[in-house]
Order: C-alpha cells, then sequence, then structure tokens
C-alpha cells in the first residue's frame, strides 16, 4: 500500500509540478517578449521642444542601434535646429533632426546613431541635448540665413527598451556623422591632411614646426615626422599613384613653393617656385584624379599646374582662398573664398566659376574634404568649431559634426569614405571623425 501511495503522489503531485513549472516558464518568456516589443516610454523636455516618444532600435545586422525621438515645438516662432546630442552611460552620441526648421506646434523627428547597445530587450535611459536658433521670419517663408536671431537650447531626459528596428519600419535613416576619438600622438598646429591613395597612412603639415606629421591609418597613431625642406607648410595633396605627395609652403619672407615629397624616401625631391604670377601667401594644394594637374589656392588667383611640366596658368583672378578639393570624376574644383565665405565650383576645363555655395552657417572656414562618390563637401569651421557637410547636388548643410573641435582647420576623407581626419590647432591633436552615412 505505501508503495502504491508513492506512485500515486508522485503520478499526481509530479504532474502537478511539472505543469506548475511550465507556467512559470510561459510568464517569464512573456514578461521578456513584451519587454523587447516595448516602443514608446518615458520622455521629456525642460522647454520650448518637448519630447513626446521616444524609441531604441537595434540593427542585427549592422550591429548598431539607433535612438529615435519625437518632439512637438512649443515656441511662437520657427526655430533652426542645428544638432542634437544624446548621452547614455556618459558617452556622448551625435545626431540630426527633421525638419531642420520646425514651426510652431510642428512635430520634430530626431535619429541619433549609437554603437554601444547590443541587446533586444535593454533598458536605456539617457538625455539629450538641441542646439537652435530663433528665427526672426514668418512661418510661411522661413530660411536658414534668417535664424540667427537668437540662440537657444532645448534639454530633456528619456527611457525606454530596445527593439528590433525591422519591427519599426526604420529604412531610409541616414547614420550621422560624429567623433570617435583623436590621433595618438603630440601634434602642433595641423593645417593641412591628406590620406595616400593607398589609405595606409596620412600627412598632415605642421606650420609652426616646418614639419610633416605621417599618420598610421592602421592604428591611429603618429608613426613619425619628417621635415623634408618645408618653410610654414599649409596644404598637401597626394599624386595617384602614391610616389610622391605636393605640399604648399607659405615661406614667409620669400616667395611661396611647392615641395616635391618622395613618400619611399620621406625626402623633398624637387621644388617649384611659385614666382611671376600673381599668387601670395600659398595655401591650397589639389591634385586631379589622373594626376596631369594640381590646382593651388592662396591669395589672388587660382592657379593649375601641369604637373609634368611644372608651368603655372591662371584659372580664376580676385580669389583669396584657403583649402580647396577636386570632385572624384576630375571635372571641378571647390575652392574657398576667404572674401566671401563661399565655396566656388570652378570648371576644371575653363576655369570659369559656374556656381558658388553659401550659407549663414559657414563660419570661417579653413579645409574642404570631398566623398569619394562626391556627394558630400565637408568643411572646417575654424570660428565656430564644428564641421558642416554639404550635398553637392542642392549645396544645402544637411547636417554637422559640432563636439571636439578647437579652431578645426584642415580635413581629408580616407579612400573608403567611411572616416576622415581634421586638423585641430586648438587642441594640437588630430580628431578622427566617423562619416555615417554621409560617404
Amino acid at each position: 500500500m505505501k508503495g502504491q501511495s508513492a506512485i500515486e503522489f508522485i503520478t499526481v503531485y509530479g504532474f502537478m509540478l511539472i505543469i506548475a513549472a511550465l507556467f512559470i516558464a510561459l510568464i517569464v518568456l512573456f514578461a521578456f517578449s513584451a519587454q523587447d516589443s516595448i516602443q514608446t516610454s518615458q520622455c521629456s523636455g525642460y522647454s520650448g521642444l518637448y519630447c513626446t516618444s521616444a524609441q531604441v532600435a537595434y540593427n542585427v545586422v549592422a550591429r548598431n542601434s539607433l535612438v529615435y525621438l519625437a518632439l512637438d515645438s512649443e515656441q511662437s516662432a520657427p526655430v533652426n535646429i542645428i544638432g542634437i546630442n544624446v548621452i547614455i552611460n556618459n558617452a556622448t552620441y551625435a545626431g540630426t533632426c527633421n525638419p531642420t526648421i520646425a514651426a510652431p506646434a510642428e512635430r520634430v523627428n530626431c535619429t541619433i546613431g549609437v554603437n554601444s547597445i547590443t541587446r533586444n530587450g535593454q533598458q536605456i535611459v539617457g538625455s539629450y541635448t538641441i542646439n537652435g536658433q530663433y528665427c526672426n521670419s514668418p512661418v510661411y517663408n522661413v530660411s536658414v540665413e534668417a535664424c540667427a536671431y537668437q540662440n537657444v537650447t532645448y534639454t530633456g531626459f528619456f527611457s525606454t527598451y530596445v527593439t528590433n528596428h525591422l519591427s519599426l519600419g526604420y529604412t531610409n535613416y541616414i547614420v550621422p556623422a560624429n567623433v570617435v576619438g583623436v590621433v595618438s600622438g603630440s601634434f602642433c598646429c595641423v593645417e593641412g591632411i591628406a590620406f595616400a591613395p593607398s589609405g595606409s597612412y596620412a600627412y598632415a603639415t605642421e606650420f609652426n614646426t616646418n614639419r610633416l606629421a605621417i599618420i598610421n591609418t592602421a592604428t591611429n597613431s603618429l608613426k613619425n615626422t619628417i621635415s623634408p625642406g618645408l618653410n610654414v607648410p599649409y596644404g598637401v595633396a597626394f599624386v595617384p599613384s602614391g610616389d610622391y605627395a605636393y605640399v604648399a609652403n607659405l615661406n614667409f619672407g620669400g616667395f611661396p613653393y611647392i615641395s616635391v615629397v618622395d613618400t619611399a624616401t620621406e625626402t623633398q625631391t624637387g621644388k617649384i617656385n611659385i614666382e611671376g604670377v600673381n599668387l601670395l601667401l600659398l595655401e591650397g594644394v589639389a591634385v586631379s584624379p589622373n594626376g596631369a594637374n594640381a590646382w593651388l589656392s592662396g591669395y589672388g588667383n587660382v592657379l593649375e599646374l601641369n604637373t609634368a611640366t611644372n608651368t603655372m596658368t591662371q584659372t580664376s583672378t580676385d580669389i583669396s582662398s584657403s583649402g580647396l578639393v577636386v570632385s572624384p570624376d576630375g571635372q571641378y574644383v571647390y575652392v574657398i573664398d576667404l572674401g566671401t565665405e563661399d565655396i566656388l565650383k570652378i570648371s576644371t576645363t575653363t576655369g570659369d566659376v559656374v556656381s558658388s555655395i553659401g550659407s549663414s552657417m559657414i563660419d570661417n572656414p579653413s579645409g574642404i574634404a570631398i566623398t569619394p562618390d562626391g556627394k558630400y563637401l565637408y568643411l572646417a569651421n575654424t570660428d565656430s568649431n564644428q564641421v558642416l557637410i554639404i550635398s553637392t547636388a542642392t549645396g544645402n548643410v544637411i547636417s554637422t559634426i559640432n563636439n571636439g573641435f578647437s579652431h578645426p582647420s584642415g580635413i581629408a576623407i580616407a579612400p573608403g569614405g567611411s572616416y576622415g581626419y581634421v586638423g585641430n590647432p586648438g587642441s594640437s591633436n588630430v580628431v578622427i571623425i566617423d562619416t555615417g552615412g554621409y560617404n
């Protein structure tokens, strides 16, 4: 009887225990599934632009996450949104907002790329800061140029859970460009930067020390410095083969000149004097994709240099310019006009200015670079300590990088287009930028 009672006990109560365990397992599974599917959250704002919802989507394929914030403008005037930063786990990430100019009561959607979130269901708590400007113009006719009336800042907090990006339906998001670090090593007053065609190293000019810094791009570190006959060097550019580079020298007290640097021996093997032409304070140099020509910028002219004969012809006159860059197809040269702070688009065939790019956001620009596909210009704003990203198709400023700069100068985008270097004389370093989706 005792044996039968034990079997009966196990049969009855064991079955009940199994049912209870399965029930508990289902509850736990439901709880985690519900947490993964949470898309809205707690979201608050303290002034002007009030956050109404926050979402974080993890992209399993790209292995990154995107923060989405929806905000409603409660301002009485339009607001030009310059940029947004979020802080998560003491790390700062930059993003963009759409529309750029928000009318009163208009919904603003902001997106921020984050690379430190790697798990669905993870709770994310963060804060955001939006920098903008009031627009002193009617709601029905607003332009960025009219939006320098008063600087404003909006802040808030959010808390949400990560979910799969496919369930949110976000497919057209452009990951913003942002600062991801600095090149290790000691730098001084970097003015010009150029990547070697191989992408394995870069040259950076130091105008106060008359040196050329060589950066190992694999480790993002200073390899060594050389002084191949330089005198106040500014711009630098490689020929397509990478066998040598041109360095523009201001040469205070004498005529400016170009140093031809052999990249194998790291010595100056040639010198091109800039005499007998109306070009003072030589600052920029850029080489065509086929290597047949180079363009020089400075005070007075933009010159075209025949690299086979080292002879120069005048392209455009009465232009005081700093940096310049050649389009990947070789059809145009983009030149910074210091007089107007516009970017001039010059035909390499005729030498004529075919169009210009102007914006109130351009502020004492120094360096300029172009992405390998030719779609975007990166412009270093020395006075506002930011980098502007400009569409070459429309001429509009479509994004900015606002953190980590102190009087940025030279700028270059790596051959693959995924990152770039920015000379940062104010902090005596070279900043690394991730171009995000703008490459």
